[in-house]
């Protein structure tokens, strides 16, 4: 069966979430023996690290828009899938696509703006791209649930996604590395990710006067309102954007991974945090309960609105027990590999 992901890739100058799972999810369906391709905007590979073929039908990365271009068609339809993945804007050819092969739309979560228009234009995009589509796949409960019974888009079942070979690969040999006194925080500075809670909680615990330090990884537009609070604090440190080896080094030298977003749709970060053998500090709320659920021997979860929870909270995770990394690892072989995600949505493929 020759199935054809469209959506963004890796390249130099982009590295983002849904590039990962476009590339993550093409060579877990490699693995599971399909023929895959990904078809892209742009790209400067032609092919990913595993191996599968890159098409792109433009020369630079698009502006986001609610037309597709011939050249997309074009390109997909000399690719003749049987099934195509589409998610974000990408979905915009569901519609010509139907037409000539099978539909399958990933829904990444559900729009969260409080701007109205905003919101009210991916509300829309999203039920006219699950309308073409032969099924609608989203990555957690939380998701299915936002857009099930508040968006009212239909959604068919949620799957969870997971970590690449070549990251697990990379922590399965690094298991033995010994940990620091870290906490790490990595994802998009933004305000709904709450790092400036995160560095309130942090001063406000016992984890400073214990010798520990915050690391910071990642940039965003909340960044210039949160870095004054690390300000002339020698424990709390601002990395930057880093690659992906680096940031599994992160995970593998930090004792702690905390992040605060309370309406998280997935959380693949708290999967390669538990990877690289980090006890975890979660919200209360969020996807991600479906990952943290199957480690509550390293995970603790708190209130994100609350500096004191924070604080105590982050002195709970502290004392618990570093866990067993193989142990752990096995655990996510099992259940948050992209070659995972791909056997379960190859059962409604067939």
């Amino acid at each position: 069966m020759r199935i054809v992901l469209i959506g963004p890739v890796r390249t130099k100058s982009h590295y983002g979430g849904v590039a990962s799972f476009v590339e993550g999810l093409a060579e877990g369906f490699l693995q599971q023996g399909q023929d895959v391709f990904i078809l892209s905007d742009y790209t400067d590979k032609e092919y990913t690290s595993e191996g599968v073929p890159v098409r792109a039908y433009g020369k630079k990365r698009e502006r986001i828009s609610p037309f597709y271009s011939p050249r997309m068609l074009r390109e997909l339809k000399a690719l003749k899938p049987d099934w195509i993945i589409s998610s974000l804007h990408y979905a915009k050819i569901n519609k010509e696509a139907k037409k000539f092969c099978r539909v399958m739309t990933f829904l990444h979560g559900f729009p969260s703006t409080v701007n109205l228009l905003k919101f009210l234009l991916i509300r829309s995009f999203s039920r006219s791209y699950a309308a073409h589509s032969h099924q609608i796949v989203t990555n957690s409960s939380l998701s299915q649930m936002v857009n099930r019974d508040i968006l009212r888009v239909h959604t068919d079942a949620y799957v969870p996604l997971g970590i690449d070979k070549v990251s697990l690969a990379y922590f399965r040999t690094q298991r033995d590395r010994p940990k620091k006194k870290q906490v790490l925080f990595a994802g998009r500075i933004i305000p709904f990710k709450r790092v400036d809670q995160i560095i309130r909680g942090f001063l406000a615990s016992s984890l400073g006067r214990m010798g520990y330090e915050l690391v910071i990884v990642g940039s965003g537009r909340a960044e210039p309102r949160v870095r004054p609070l690390g300000e002339g604090q020698a424990n709390i440190r601002f990395m930057g954007r880093l690659d992906a080896r680096e940031l599994w080094d992160c995970y593998l030298d930090a004792e702690i991974f905390i992040s605060l977003s309370a309406h998280e749709p997935f959380g693949i970060v708290f999967v390669e945090a538990l990877a690289g053998g980090c006890k975890v500090l979660a919200p209360q709320t969020g996807g991600h309960l479906d990952i943290l659920k199957h480690f509550p021997e390293s995970s603790i979860l708190t209130d994100p609105y609350s500096v004191s929870a924070i604080a105590g909270d982050l002195d709970k995770v502290q004392a618990l027990p570093l866990a067993d990394r193989a142990v752990s690892l096995d655990r996510i072989q099992r259940g948050f590999t992209y070659e995972n995600t791909a056997s379960l949505l190859l059962k409604g493929m067939n």
